[in-house]
Parts: structure tokens; C-alpha cells; sequence
């Protein structure tokens, strides 16, 4: 993957496809189009949707490294890589997670089912209670953006793009990242008190494949 010139990469992930989680994936960042001897390189995180990494590193050329031996052609989905990472703060404890279907069935006179196999999605909904005016040192480390940086991304990925979500990134075993669309037409964005730059934010997200 070559850019015009040095990128700044800050999140990359790819769909698993049909890879498992025996394999060896690498990405590599360089200075130049040889990757005799890489500048950069990461092992990538294999979840059971997709294979990521979080880092901060600005190359031009980059290669990704696929090394399955159980699989003969080794296929991959999506592929999303840059600096658009948004950390939101911690949800609402009570989000609930509602696994849907596409599938539809019908019954015969005499009680027999039949119908169309769909496939299964996530559709669920997250409040965050307390969401800064802008992007702020949270109490971990980390920076945690706020509702300028949400704001933004609503702009431009609006209701059509699909974005991977990590619902809970500190443990990928709870639930794996989720390639997915918000699903609503507007993004309400509510302020808690008039002199504090406090806000309260639901976001709906809906799986996609």
C-alpha cells in the first residue's frame, strides 16, 4: 500500500474473512517501496471478526502479511486503515445487546415451517451520560474524545458508511468488534446543565456485512 506521501496511521483493521486465529498477520510501515528490512512492524490482534491495530506511526508505504497454513487461498473483507479513531467515553451500564435475523418463515395449513435463511445481525443502542465538549486526558491515560470529535465523524460518515466498532476494547473475549452503520437519521447531541460543557449522546448501531 503505497500513499502520495508519509500517512500518519493511528487504527487498522481488516475483516477476517476466512483466516483463523492460527495464522500469522504482520503489518509493516516503511520509508520505502523494500521490505527487506521494514522500519515498522506489528503483530495484529485477531479477533473473531476481524484482525486489528492500534498504533501511532507515519510511513508512505505499507504492507499487510497474511501467513495461514490451513487455508489454501486465503480471502479478506474490508480493509480500513488511518487516523480516524474515536475514543468515546465509558457507556451507560445497561445497553442491551439484540440479536436480530433476516431469515423469514411461514407455516403450512398442516403446521410445517418453511421460509428464506437470512443471516443474523446486531441492532442496539448506547448512551453515553457524560461526554466532554472536546477531546480530554481521561482518568487511564487515554484520550477520550468528546462531542466536537463525535460531531465531526457523524459528518462524515453520516447513516451510509460503515465503521468498525469496538463495543468494549479493553476485552475483545467480552464481545469482537462490529462492522456497522449508526442507525439514525440525526444525531442528538444533549447539554446537561448551562454552565457546565458537559453533554449526554445515544448512538444506534446496526451490524452490516
Amino acid at each position: 500500500m503505497e500513499y502520495d506521501s508519509a500517512v500518519n496511521i493511528k487504527s487498522f483493521l481488516v475483516d477476517i474473512g476466512n483466516m483463523s486465529d492460527s495464522g500469522t498477520y504482520k503489518l509493516y510501515g516503511n520509508t520505502t517501496s523494500s521490505f527487506t528490512s521494514p522500519a515498522f512492524s506489528t503483530d495484529l490482534t485477531v479477533t473473531d471478526t476481524c484482525l486489528f491495530a492500534d498504533l501511532d506511526e507515519t510511513y508512505q508505504y505499507w504492507q499487510l502479511s497474511l501467513t495461514d497454513s490451513s487455508i489454501t487461498k486465503i480471502q479478506i473483507g474490508y480493509l480500513q486503515m488511518g487516523d480516524a479513531y474515536l475514543q468515546m467515553p465509558g457507556i451507560k451500564p445497561t445497553a442491551t445487546l439484540s440479536y436480530k435475523t433476516t431469515s423469514s418463515r411461514s407455516m403450512s395449513i398442516s403446521g410445517q415451517v418453511y421460509g428464506d435463511i437470512g443471516y443474523n445481525y446486531l441492532e442496539t443502542s448506547f448512551n453515553f451520560p457524560f461526554l466532554d465538549d472536546s477531546r480530554t486526558l481521561g482518568p487511564n491515560g487515554w484520550y477520550v474524545d468528546g462531542r466536537v470529535e463525535l460531531k465531526s465523524m457523524w459528518e462524515q460518515v453520516q447513516n451510509m458508511t460503515p465503521v468498525w466498532i469496538l463495543l468494549w476494547a479493553n476485552d475483545l473475549d467480552l464481545h469482537p468488534p462490529v462492522f456497522s452503520v449508526f442507525n439514525q437519521t440525526k444525531l442528538g447531541i444533549k447539554k446537561l446543565r448551562y454552565d457546565d460543557n458537559r453533554w449526554q449522546v445515544t448512538l444506534k448501531v446496526l451490524e452490516v456485512k
